[in-house]
């Protein structure tokens, strides 16, 4: 569920990065996970991150799935190497 503001219900205000080694203020943390495939994962990722960009949030997405699905997605090859 969204709050009108735009977040999630439940998010902090604050979020640390383990370390309290800084300020990180208004950081919500989303994580779409799931060990089954064909559940959407990559679409939903996709979607929300590029939602929560256009709706002018600063947004980080990674793609830690070998096959970079999510990477191509946004536009990026995966690593040659």
């Amino acid at each position: 569920m969204w709050s009108a503001d735009g977040w999630p219900y439940g998010h902090t205000d604050r979020c640390k990065d383990g370390r309290g080694s800084g300020d990180t203020s208004g950081c919500v943390v989303i994580v779409l996970a799931n060990h089954k495939g064909g559940v959407t994962k990559t679409t939903s990722t996709a979607n929300l991150g590029a939602m929560l960009a256009e709706a002018g949030r600063r947004v980080l997405v990674v793609d830690c799935d070998p096959q970079s699905n999510l990477s191509e997605a946004f536009g990026w090859g995966p690593d040659p190497r």
